[in-house]
């Protein structure tokens, strides 16, 4: 089938997040998510398990990295001596 190249992602680590939210929570499909990026699904799916297969029989491994959440900053805060300190 044919479909639309994808557009560029201003931020990939967001969209790729948001993505796999879609997708843990059953809110899109891997169709779906393919087709946004112009790609066949199955196509896809394919080549991932001819590239895993090949990986295995060569001993590789593939390290899966989760994004890290982001940490809220903390808020400075006085130390005791500015708390002490006369005004």
């Amino acid at each position: 089938s044919w479909a639309w190249d994808g557009d560029l992602h201003i931020d990939p680590t967001k969209d790729a997040t948001a993505q796999v939210t879609r997708l843990d929570g059953l809110l899109t499909t891997l169709a779906e998510e393919y087709a946004k990026e112009g790609k066949d699904w199955e196509q896809q799916l394919r080549q991932i398990a001819k590239e895993t297969a090949l990986k295995q029989d060569l001993g590789l491994t593939t390290a899966q990295v989760a994004p890290k959440a982001q940490q809220p900053e903390p808020e400075e805060e006085d130390t005791e001596e500015e708390q002490d300190a006369p005004e």
